[in-house]
């Protein structure tokens, strides 16, 4: 189904096995050049049933060829982040282009060329405007979560970015939503993968409390949660739980609106690196982010509407692992339309033993076999330095083969080398550019993490 070996590979080091049922319908149809319109329930493989057809086709030339948009920022950053782990093993290279970062660095990276491009509605429109984002040589199209743009000013954003581009199309939800329709072009196909519900991998729970923090302490202390999301209704109450958590010696971390882009980026890598346990969060959490190693949703808050509480519950039970979704309701709670629906479909939950222990980072099992390293090299453009520099200074040290994708920054370069992280640094030893030293180090917030 997957035409290159390069992508093949990477398949295997980012853990997929087997093609999920999502994955199985929509890459064949994708690679027949037909338009889609695709709904499937969060944590289903959306993200790769787009992505794994749209890299085996793309060539390799520094143009353009596939856009993907996403409704949030963080959305736009995980993309890219599965984009670039999935590119591994080819020359592929991706811009995330979004606001609240440097355009700067964005503008350097569709100036060296970028085969795929991710980014918000405004961004991509304000680099369109200032014609830094060229998008005649688009043949794919995708539209990510498409059901939270609708209805939106987004929803008017991508309509003008749409009439930049010609050829396939493809529409992704996580719930049926008719207004989504209008961004696909006649004819196109429909994939259904399920109606709203919760995903068959999440048992749904409630517990009945008069007090909502002392619940919320002990269900944190229970034994084998290895990560889990507390979900409130505002910004204010996210940080009032995190101190409370943090309080009793809980590694938590607020995430809402309230904090800017650079910040809730940091927590989100924390969060998936494992040195944060407990997200307390709002409802910006509940869509589009894929996190693995989640154990448990709990509504501390209830949400507006069945389709939240799907979504939230959604974050947890993602690549087919068990999931668990647990509302907490006070009596008021209990009274009200979305309390009682909740424990229509849901089992009364008993707390368990108080053993465990939140207070120590989880150690994420590192990624086997993999033959890349990420570095980052101190020279960029601003010191006199070009790619075809790099390249230079890097084949005397190792064959062209060996090197891999080269992104070209004001400042600094990263480079992924085709050799373990343990031969890399000997080998670049004394390095230098045009005579000009260099430090080379190895990229923490690297793609192959």
């Amino acid at each position: 189904m997957i035409a290159k070996e390069a992508l093949q590979k990477a398949m295997v080091h980012c853990g997929m096995k087997d093609l999920r049922p999502i994955q199985q319908k929509c890459i064949p149809l994708l690679k027949q050049g037909k338009s889609l319109y695709v709904q499937a329930h969060t944590g289903a493989g959306k993200t790769a049933a787009y992505l794994l057809p749209a890299l085996d086709c793309i060539k390799e030339n520094r143009e353009t060829q596939v856009l993907v948009l996403a409704p949030t920022r963080e959305l736009a950053v995980q993309v890219e982040q599965t984009a670039q782990r999935l590119s591994l093993y080819t020359r592929i290279h991706t811009a995330c282009l979004i606001g609240g970062m440097p355009i700067e660095q964005q503008e350097n990276l569709l100036k060296q060329g970028a085969e795929l491009v991710i980014g918000t509605p405004g961004r991509l429109l304000d680099l369109i405007h200032q014609n830094r984002l060229n998008l005649k040589r688009v043949t794919l199209t995708i539209i990510d979560e498409a059901d939270m743009m609708a209805g939106t000013g987004q929803s008017e954003q991508t309509k003008q970015i749409l009439e930049q581009v010609k050829g396939q199309r493809a529409v992704f939800s996580a719930t049926l939503h008719e207004d989504v329709k209008s961004f696909l072009p006649e004819p196109y196909e429909e994939v259904i993968l399920d109606e709203a519900k919760l995903s068959q991998n999440i048992k749904a729970y409630d517990i009945l409390t008069q007090n909502k923090k002392e619940t919320l302490l002990e269900l944190l202390h229970e034994d084998g949660i290895q990560q889990a999301i507390v979900f409130v209704n505002h910004r204010s109450d996210a940080n009032t739980i995190c101190d409370v958590l943090s309080h009793h010696e809980i590694l938590a971390a607020p995430f809402s609106a309230y904090f800017d882009e650079a910040k809730r980026l940091h927590t989100l890598h924390q969060f998936e690196q494992g040195e944060i346990r407990v997200l307390c969060a709002t409802d910006a959490a509940a869509r589009g982010l894929d996190l693995t190693s989640i154990s448990r949703v709990i509504h501390y808050d209830l949400p507006v509407d069945m389709d939240t509480f799907l979504h939230r519950s959604g974050r947890s039970g993602h690549q087919e692992q068990a999931g668990m979704t647990i509302a907490l309701l006070d009596p008021d709670d209990q009274d009200s339309d979305m309390g009682k629906q909740i424990m229509d479909i849901a089992e009364p939950y008993q707390i368990r033993n108080q053993a465990g222990d939140l207070s120590r980072p989880i150690a994420k099992a590192a990624a086997e076999n993999v033959d890349a390293t990420e570095i980052l090299l101190s020279l960029g453009k601003k010191d006199g330095i070009r790619i075809k520099d790099v390249i230079g200074a890097l084949c005397a040290r190792m064959p062209f083969e060996k090197i891999g994708r080269l992104q070209l920054q004001d400042r600094y370069c990263a480079v992924i080398i085709f050799l373990p992280r343990e031969k890399v640094l000997p080998l670049l030893e004394g390095l230098t550019i045009k005579k000009k030293k260099v430090k080379v180090q190895l990229r923490q917030k690297s793609v192959l993490a």
